[in-house]
């Protein structure tokens, strides 16, 4: 996995094998950016697989978390993924919280619901930072599965790393295994946080 990033800190969120196979990039900042890589058959390399998985369209089984997507689509109709995981789309969330909890919300940015969510400030910022953490998490589960992502799946953008060790006890790791009878295959991938700075490259493997 590591071979794909560029040089930078990263932090382990779970996962204890790598069998050298695909990897997966989700960075998740102003806007939402999914890559895959898959070594070349050649032996020497590794292949770019891009896609339009922004664009699937976003829902969760979590009742509270249904609640709230409910309340973005009513404002902006059917929710992709790529409006939600993002800058903007935290913001939202905690909105729409605040409104189905009969609050006000306050005039805050991203980096203040970050930074109230990190220090347990706010509730209903820390509960938005829970909703992403775990709709990310349900995403890289299914990009990882998809992709037969055994290198490992890379998490990076200015969101997850502002979250620091907050993002380790989140729910992320805990809805990316939740996979049902691939549970024990998810509990085997490696899921590790990338630096903001951070952008994966093509290396040859030679």
């Amino acid at each position: 996995m590591l071979p794909l990033l560029a040089h930078g800190p990263t932090r382990a969120v779970g996962g204890d094998g790598d069998d050298g196979g695909a990897v997966a990039w989700i960075a998740a900042g102003a806007t939402l950016d999914v890559r895959g890589f898959v070594p070349s058959p050649l032996g020497r390399g590794w292949l770019l697989l891009e896609g339009a998985v922004g664009q699937a369209t976003l829902a969760s089984h979590e009742p509270d978390e249904a609640a709230v997507l409910d309340v973005l689509a009513r404002r902006h109709g059917q929710l992709a993924v790529e409006q939600v995981l993002c800058g903007d789309g935290v913001q939202e969330m905690y909105r729409a919280i605040c409104t189905l909890r009969g609050q006000k919300a306050r005039r805050i940015g991203l980096a203040q619901v970050l930074a109230q969510a990190s220090a347990a400030r706010d509730p209903h910022c820390s509960r938005a930072l829970a909703m992403f953490c775990g709709l990310l998490g349900d995403l890289a589960g299914q990009v990882a599965l998809t992709l037969g992502a055994g290198g490992g799946v890379v998490v990076a953008g200015e969101i997850v790393d502002a979250l620091g060790d907050w993002f380790a006890r989140s729910p992320f790791r805990r809805r990316f295994e939740a996979r049902g009878r691939y549970r024990d295959t998810m509990r085997a991938i490696p899921t590790v946080v990338a630096g903001r700075a951070a952008q994966p490259r093509l290396i040859s493997s030679s």
